[in-house]
Parts: structure tokens; sequence; C-alpha cells
């Protein structure tokens, strides 16, 4: 620490040659969007490179932040779904990614899809203690690193939930 108090910051250079600056207290986040597809193809494929990276760059995330559409589809049963132990608790094991996973709702976890997946996806780490899954409110702050923090990182949703029957169609061209 510095000091006023926060960390220095520290460059290096990464496997490709470009300069990377971090505070090494920070810790490093992974980040994404999109991953709740109704095939597991391609989200294991982003847990599998997540995991890669990690390990070429022998560095664990502090944290891994989902910015919404976390399941496309039904999400039947709720927090008891068996979409969240194939789509969360095994595709991103806690052997590998022992941290909060801070989750965004977007327009599919929403209106968008069968109703009830916002409410569960909101009631889920209630119903699962001990669950890396993290999120305690539609919307909310985190600061990183959590003591001394660098900068605030409002989760909120830019989506609107509108009722299906206000979506405009699209107007056929002549």
């Amino acid at each position: 620490p510095s000091a006023g108090g926060s960390s220095a910051c520290v460059a290096r250079r990464d496997r490709a040659g470009a300069v990377v600056r971090s505070v090494p207290d920070a810790g490093h986040r992974f980040v994404f969007g999109d991953g709740g597809g109704r095939v597991a193809v391609p989200q294991q494929h982003v847990a599998t490179a997540m995991a890669a990276y990690a390990q070429a760059e022998g560095t664990q995330p502090a944290a891994v932040m989902l910015l919404g559409d976390n399941f496309y589809g039904r999400l039947d049963g709720g927090v008891s779904s068996p979409r969240w132990q194939s789509q969360f608790e095994d595709m991103y094991p806690k052997s590998r990614f022992d941290v909060p996973f801070y989750a965004l709702l977007g327009n599919h976890d929403y209106i968008l899809e069968p109703a009830g997946k916002m409410e569960a996806q909101l009631d889920y780490a209630k119903a699962h203690p001990g669950t890396r899954w993290t999120m305690p409110s539609k919307w909310y702050r985190l600061e990183f690193p959590h003591n001394d923090p660098l900068a605030p990182f409002p989760l909120l949703a830019r989506t609107h939930p509108t009722p299906p029957h206000t979506n405009p169609s699209p107007t056929p061209r002549h």
C-alpha cells in the first residue's frame, strides 16, 4: 500500500506481449454474459477457457461477474431446477472457481422467457446456503477489493421488463 492507503499499480507483459496494469491485492475478475444457453456445449467451452486461462496465468479470479441472460428457456422447478446443478454448480465447479459469482438479470431472465426465472435467481442463494451464486437484489453495488476499494461496480441491468404485448412487431417492407 502507498502512503495514501491504496495499493500501487504493477505493470507486466502478458503472453502476447501487451502491457497489463493491475493492483496485486485487487484480484482478477472473469466477466461474461449470455451464458445460460439451452444447449450446454457453448457454456462448457467458456468454463473450460476460464479454467485454462487461470491455470496459464497462474492465478484464480477473485470473483466472476455474470452480466445477464443466465438461463434461456424454461427454469422448471425454480430454485430446485436441475439446471442449477448442470448449468451452474457443475459447469463452474467449486474446485476450480471457489469464488462468488455476482449475477445480474438480463432480458431473458426478466420476461422474454417463461415467468419465474427472475424470482428463482433472486431466491437461489437463500434456498441453497453455501452456493457461490450471489444476487442479493435486482440491482446492487460491489467494491473491489473489499478492503480499501479502488472502484465501485454498480450492478444494474439496462434491460427494461416490457410486457410482450407492447413489443413492436417488425413492419414489412414493400
